[in-house]
């Protein structure tokens, strides 16, 4: 029985290499973690971003209605 146990350990040992790791780290997108998005989520800084990119869209269009209402004049 502790021979089966043994070989089960080797077994596993060498079947988990290094070399499988950044395999499976490059098919996961970072993500942030449960804790980071909490912190985030408490502090208001995902609707802060959301909003600036918002306003960001907004000017955008304004400058570009703008423009074409000085080719217009």
């Amino acid at each position: 029985m502790r021979v089966f146990l043994i070989l089960i350990a080797a077994a596993l040992a060498t079947a988990c290499t290094k070399e499988q790791k950044p395999e499976a780290a490059e098919a996961k997108p970072k993500q942030p973690s449960t804790a980071q998005q909490a912190i985030e989520g408490f502090t208001g800084k995902t609707a802060v971003k959301q909003g600036r990119k918002a306003m960001d869209k907004l000017e955008a269009v304004s400058a570009q209605k703008n423009d074409e209402l000085d080719e217009v004049m």
